[in-house]
């Protein structure tokens, strides 16, 4: 599977417990590295608790994402990325727009 890649060997065995197999095979590699690039262009630096505990939000378009974190940066401001850092659940703006 290609989320070993991206992901530490305990954040693939946690994704691995987390999430359904039928899951895991839907995702497609492609679309998932353009929003890994998007975060990381961002500046997230933990991408890898962003895969683990919202995998869903790399399985969406990547335009939505992309408005959804224009959203983020609205709401909280320019530190949005740090605030985000301290509070995953804002993450779930993104999945709202899905």
């Amino acid at each position: 599977m290609f989320l070993e890649k991206y992901t530490s060997e305990f954040g693939y065995q946690q994704i691995l417990s987390i999430y359904e197999e039928d899951f895991l095979t839907i995702l497609d590699e492609n679309n998932f590295k353009l929003i890994y690039n998007l975060f990381k262009e961002q500046g997230f630096y933990y991408i890898e608790d962003i895969i683990i505990k919202y995998l869903e939000i790399f399985n969406m378009d990547y335009n939505l994402v992309k408005q959804g974190l224009k959203k983020l940066h609205l709401l909280l401001g320019e530190n949005y990325v740090l605030l985000i850092s301290h509070k995953l659940d804002y993450l779930n703006l993104i999945l709202d727009e899905f």
